[in-house]
């Protein structure tokens, strides 16, 4: 049994005896307990809850301590700092300021389904009028694009778009796309979410952008089966355009399967 506040674990449990137990109900609220000086209100938002196991869990980092080379690779100017922190003490740095600085995460490990969410504030970065460069990339083992985020300036806004790869035609992998998503330059949650096709059936992959708790973009019907996902590419990666610089600050990693 875990704790979790904000992402962040505060207290487990390992040596629970209850391989018998089921849960069948949760109350969520106050629902005992109350006597009667207690009084006021408590207000609750964005419920969710899954059914799983840790194996699920593919990597989580508050990057409250440790080091960007505890991951699977870096390239650029990439450090733990407290500048960059947006909860707790640290958070994840990308100096562009020398151009190009991302890390790699390998533990997706041939996935059918993904999820990664993080905290990101691009208020420190500078990014030309019309100018974009990639800010996440997912790869297969054969590091063929599953799918991209991208970041932009438009109209003096930055933006994200999301692109995601289908089957198209010779056996080579199309993209398809909607339009770019307005962002703030302030800290934000992102959340993606891909799942492949399965086998056998029409197409019916999947894949959706999530800004602080709402739905910004989806893609459904994707034909994607047999696709998988083995690495993520997070930061500011290859082409950056000439003038963009400054600092992009992230925090509270966390994705699963």
């Amino acid at each position: 049994m875990r704790l979790w506040i904000n992402r962040r674990l505060i207290h487990g449990r390992s040596d629970l005896d209850n391989d018998e137990r089921f849960i069948d109900l949760a109350r969520l609220g106050a629902p005992s307990g109350l006597d009667s000086t207690t009084e006021g209100q408590a207000f609750f938002d964005d419920f969710i809850s899954c059914r799983g196991n840790r194996r699920d869990v593919l990597r989580v980092d508050d990057f409250e301590q440790g080091d960007p080379n505890d991951w699977d690779g870096t390239s650029g100017a990439v450090t733990i700092s407290s500048t960059a922190a947006l909860r707790g003490s640290g958070g994840l740095d990308f100096d562009l300021t020398q151009g190009t600085a991302w890390i790699r995460d390998e533990s997706p490990d041939a996935v059918d389904r993904y999820r990664v969410q993080f905290d990101l504030d691009p208020s420190g970065l500078t990014v030309p009028e019309g100018e974009r460069f990639t800010l996440v990339r997912a790869a297969d083992a054969a590091n063929r694009t599953i799918f991209t985020l991208k970041m932009e300036r438009k109209n003096g806004q930055l933006q994200f778009r999301l692109i995601a790869s289908i089957h198209g035609s010779a056996g080579a992998l199309a993209t398809t796309a909607h339009g770019w998503v307005p962002l703030l330059e302030a800290p934000q949650t992102i959340r993606l979410e891909w799942d492949a096709s399965p086998a056998g059936g029409l197409p019916s992959g999947s894949a959706r952008l999530w800004l602080d708790g709402a739905l910004v973009d989806t893609f459904s019907g994707l034909d994607t089966e047999g696709l998988t996902l083995d690495t993520l590419f997070l930061g500011a990666l290859t082409n950056l355009p000439l003038g963009t610089q400054g600092h992009l600050a992230l925090d509270d990693f966390f994705s699963w399967r």
